[in-house]
C-alpha cells in the first residue's frame, strides 16, 4: 500500500516537473518558460533555484501587506486602496483573497446582486472577496488603471495577483480596469 502511494506521488511529481520545469540554465529572467506561462519557479521546478529571479509571489509574501497598501477615502467611490510605496512596472502588490465559490452558487450571487467582489477563477469557480478577502477587493476600476489582475500559479495552485502596469509613486490610488479581468 505504502509503495503504491509512493509511486502515484512520484508520478504527480513527475507530471508536474513536466509541465512547469522552466529548463533555464541562466538566473531565471524574462526568458524563463515558467515566468511566460504565469507560474513561479521553486525548488521543484527550476533549474537555477538559488539564483532564481521568477518569485515574485514568495517576495510579495515575504513583506508586510500594510507596509505595501493602505484603504483611503476617495471622491468618488467610497473606499479605495492605495500604494504606501512605490511600485515598478510589473511588480506584484497584493493577491485577491477571498472564498472560494462554485457553480450555482456564482450564478446565485450575481443574480441578488451580492457579485460585487466576485473575480472569476475559471467558468465554473471564482474568488469571494466579500468573505475573508483581503483590501484588494478596494481595488477601484479605471480606464487608464495602473494595475491589472493576473492569474498565477504557484505549486500548481492558481492565485489572482494585483500587479503594478506602469509605474507607481506613494500615495496613489491603485486602480485596474474591471472589463479586462
Amino acid at each position: 500500500m505504502r509503495e503504491a502511494k509512493r509511486r502515484k506521488r512520484d508520478i504527480v511529481t513527475k507530471d508536474y516537473w513536466d509541465r512547469f520545469h522552466c529548463g533555464c540554465t541562466h538566473q531565471c529572467d524574462n526568458r524563463c518558460l515558467n515566468r511566460s506561462m504565469a507560474c513561479e519557479c521553486d525548488s521543484d521546478n527550476c533549474n537555477q533555484p538559488d539564483e532564481c529571479h521568477n518569485r515574485p509571489f514568495a517576495r510579495m509574501m515575504a513583506q508586510n501587506i500594510g507596509s505595501r497598501v493602505e484603504l483611503m477615502a476617495t471622491e468618488r467611490c467610497g473606499t479605495g486602496l492605495q500604494a504606501t510605496m512605490p511600485f515598478r512596472t510589473g511588480q506584484f502588490i497584493i493577491e485577491y483573497t477571498g472564498r472560494i465559490v462554485e457553480g450555482r452558487t456564482i450564478t446565485e450571487q450575481l443574480n441578488a446582486g451580492k457579485g460585487q467582489y466576485l473575480l472569476r477563477l475559471s467558468n465554473n469557480k471564482a474568488i469571494d472577496g466579500s468573505m475573508d478577502g483581503s483590501i484588494a477587493r478596494y481595488t477601484n476600476h479605471s480606464c487608464e488603471p495602473n494595475c491589472e489582475m493576473v492569474k498565477w500559479n504557484v505549486k500548481s495552485v492558481e492565485h489572482i495577483i494585483l500587479v503594478a502596469s506602469r509605474d507607481i509613486d506613494p500615495s496613489e490610488e491603485l486602480t485596474c480596469d474591471y472589463g479586462h479581468m
